[in-house]
C-alpha cells in the first residue's frame, strides 16, 4: 500500500493527515505497525527550504518504511 507525504512549506502531511514534523518519526511507525506493508512516497513542493527537506529525509531514513522521493 502506498502512502503520501506531502512536504509543503506550510507544514507535512502524512496520508491526509497534517502533523507536525517533530511527530513524523511517531507517525510513521504508527503506520507501520497499523499497515506492515506500507510504502512511503514523498512528495517535496518545489521551494522546500534544503535544510528542511534533509530534516524530513533524515526522519524518513530512520523510520521502519520503504521509500521513495517524488522531486
Amino acid at each position: 500500500i502506498d502512502v503520501q507525504l506531502q512536504v509543503k512549506s506550510e507544514g507535512v502531511a502524512l496520508a491526509g493527515h497534517r502533523i507536525n514534523v517533530q511527530n513524523l518519526p511517531h507517525a510513521l511507525q504508527n503506520l507501520k505497525d497499523e499497515i506492515p506493508g506500507a510504502a512511503l512516497s514523498i512528495d517535496f513542493q518545489k521551494d522546500i527550504d534544503l535544510i528542511e527537506r534533509q530534516k524530513v529525509i533524515d526522519i524518513v531514513r530512520a523510520s521502519p518504511l520503504v521509500f521513495s522521493m517524488n522531486e
